[in-house]
């Protein structure tokens, strides 16, 4: 069991106890430096966050229950792409759980926003937290993530001036990596009623039908296939809406036919 700060508090004991009085503003100072953070942010805090089986040695599963804004701080301040991926996590199982209110729940949902749209995660931690909103809006079937989520795709996907779709653009692996994952987390987005709102159909047949990979030298057979994928696991509420998704990839095998 580890938990953050334990070493630097350890640090500034030992100097306590060597009678030096600066032990305890370097150990503030070292740990600010290291999480990035300031150093009033750290004074009065013995711990910021824990973490079990760091090293992933135990041969079990394991869960941990803390409080949001200390996975927050985890996510936002670690160095580790799993401890970052446990946070994720961890902030997604408390979003409508038994215990939640809906100002926790929209603190984790503007948190797990900032981390999707952070360039410096690493691209797999925001393709989790693009997920988890997802899993969010269709479990629980929460506004505040569903709309967090549908955001996300319009800013990455649409030019922010004209508002239509931009080209494709798959150069950037990582990048490339999340844009692939969004239908997905689009197709979990659910209504009253536990069906597909008419929205997210939309938003899924255009993203099929605009698709340009006409300038993209990267092939866009898997950001086809997760389109396609995405739209099979839609909960359509009546025949209409299962005609319009059979129409809409009829109409792109025949666009696509022509082209090849």
């Amino acid at each position: 069991i580890t938990s953050k700060l334990g070493p630097q508090r350890r640090r500034m004991q030992a100097a306590a106890a060597a009678g030096g009085r600066r032990g305890g503003s370097s150990w503030v100072g070292a740990a600010a430096e290291d999480l990035d953070v300031s150093e009033a942010e750290l004074r009065g805090v013995p711990v910021l966050w824990v973490q079990l089986d760091h090293g992933m040695e135990w041969l079990a599963a394991v869960r941990l229950r803390q409080p949001a804004h200390w996975w927050a701080l985890q996510l936002e301040h670690s160095k580790d792409v799993v401890a970052q991926a446990q946070a994720v996590s961890g902030l997604a199982g408390q979003i409508g759980g038994a215990n939640s209110n809906p100002l926790n729940d929209k603190y984790i949902i503007s948190v797990l926003g900032a981390v999707m749209r952070n360039t410096g995660v690493f691209c797999r931690v925001r393709l989790d937290a693009a997920m988890a909103l997802g899993a969010a809006a269709g479990k629980h079937q929460n506004n505040n993530a569903a709309v967090e989520l549908y955001n996300f795709v319009r800013e990455r996907l649409y030019d922010p001036y004209t508002g239509l779709m931009q080209p494709n653009d798959f150069t950037d692996r990582g990048e490339a990596l999340i844009n692939h994952g969004l239908p997905a987390a689009l197709a979990q987005i659910t209504a009253l009623g536990g069906y597909t709102p008419e929205g997210i159909l939309a938003q899924l047949l255009e993203l099929l039908s605009c698709s340009d990979n006409s300038s993209n030298p990267v092939d866009d057979g898997h950001w086809l296939a997760a389109l396609v994928a995405a739209l099979g696991q839609l909960r359509l509420s009546n025949a209409a809406d299962l005609a319009k998704v059979r129409g809409g990839v009829m109409v792109w095998r025949g666009g696509r036919s022509r082209v090849l």
